[in-house]
């Protein structure tokens, strides 16, 4: 009996040791299977590296299959070319201070023709209004430094005559003045547009709009409206042989920004 015991003892640990040669040799024919695989796998890149380096032109096409796979997906979650927006680029470079966001030129004539015809004759084109204390000329160029040009061409002309500028520059306002052709000093805009209609001030910070002058009350006078310089000409004779006082009663100062 103890015979037939250790028999059957025998039979179990044998079948033990083969459940167990079992599992080990699974596990072997299954890292067998991944080896092979992951080699098949190498081996179909390296392949795939060589017929790119041998053929250049598939991977330029697979880098622009990429970049438009890309692009679609930008386009589809909102963030296309922002250049598409017409006023992107001007308020870029408004708010880099590579152009200015206004630019006025200020002097004390009576009339905004006189300023208006001035321009006409110095290439300067600009919309001119009245107010109080003379005309004011909202500029039309205002990249890099075409408000200083245009100043500058107009003092060099009235040699005599002091003109203002004022240019708002990523959101900083400069008030300068020249003659001759130099600008001769830097001035604080508070001092000078308190004395002036307030309407130079909301042009100044953008509280108002060259487009919405006329329906504020200002008539607004075009350079572009002499035909020719000799038109602008004509006019400024006609000024003068009326012997007419070009100059508004309330001109500005600007040495002290009281008016006068």
């Amino acid at each position: 009996m103890a015979d037939d015991e250790k028999k059957s003892t025998d039979g179990a640990d044998a079948r033990a040791n083969g459940a167990d040669a079992l599992s080990d040799a699974q596990v072997n024919a299954a890292f067998a299977d991944l080896e092979k695989q992951f080699s098949s796998d190498f081996e179909d890149s390296l392949s795939a590296l060589d017929d790119n380096l041998t053929d250049p032109g598939a991977a330029s096409d697979a880098s622009d299959a990429s970049d438009a796979d890309s692009a679609d997906s930008a386009s589809a979650d909102g963030f296309s070319d922002l250049s598409l927006d017409p006023h992107f680029d001007d308020e870029l470079a408004g708010i880099l201070g590579q152009k200015a966001k206004v630019a006025l030129i200020l002097a004390p004539f009576a009339q905004p023709q006189i300023l208006a015809a001035l321009a006409r004759m110095a290439d300067v084109e600009m919309s001119v209004f009245f107010i109080r204390t003379g005309c004011v000329g909202v500029l039309h160029d205002l990249d890099g430094q075409g408000p200083e040009d245009a100043v500058r061409a107009l003092s060099e002309m009235m040699s005599d005559l002091p003109f203002l500028l004022s240019v708002n520059r990523a959101d900083k306002v400069s008030l300068t003045r020249w003659e001759n052709g130099a600008e001769v000093e830097q001035l604080t805009p508070p001092l000078i547009f308190v004395n002036m209609d307030d309407v130079v001030e909301d042009l100044m910070i953008g509280f108002i709009t060259l487009g919405e002058l006329s329906q504020a009350g200002y008539d607004v006078v075009e350079a572009s409206s002499f035909e020719t310089v000799e038109a602008a000409m004509s006019y400024l004779a006609g000024m003068m042989r009326a012997n007419r006082n070009p100059f508004a009663d309330d001109g500005f100062d600007s040495s002290d920004g009281e008016a006068v």
